[in-house]
């Protein structure tokens, strides 16, 4: 009986604080492989994620608390501006709008969808190019 009532008292203290909680999830439909990065801080997510893949940012970490500009600046194989459209040396491709915190980014090749924590769309459009300067090419 003693210790149904500390495995009960165990499990309401433990439902009082949430597991780690996810500040943001970014979804890769482009089509290719990617690197993603929240921002350029250093605890900040930075990843590769598979096509058709997604992975969140721990809303525990430092830098992932949402309010964060996606970008991509490598995609495996290809060149950012050759894959992406672009006319011009373009070194990353970003979204205009911030994710937020417990907010989705939807990565597609032609566009990018950012919604908040209830899937209200916060942007549904094209990604915008950060043209690279020569030394960066």
């Amino acid at each position: 009986m003693r210790f149904l009532f500390i495995a009960l008292l165990v499990a309401s203290v433990a439902s009082l604080y949430p597991a780690s909680a996810n500040a943001y999830t970014i979804h890769n439909l482009t089509g290719i492989k990617a690197k993603f990065h929240g921002e350029y801080c250093f605890p900040c997510f930075e990843g590769w994620i598979e096509d058709g893949e997604s992975k969140s940012c721990p809303g525990d970490k430092t830098g992932c608390g949402g309010n964060t500009h996606i970008s991509i600046n490598r995609v495996d194989g290809y060149r950012l501006a050759t894959y992406f459209g672009s006319e011009k040396r373009t070194c990353v491709v970003y979204s205009e709008v911030k994710v937020t915190a417990h907010g989705d980014l939807y990565a597609y090749k032609d566009h990018v969808e950012v919604r908040d924590d209830n899937g209200k769309y916060l942007y549904n459009g094209p990604w915008s190019f950060r043209i690279c300067d020569r030394n960066e090419d």
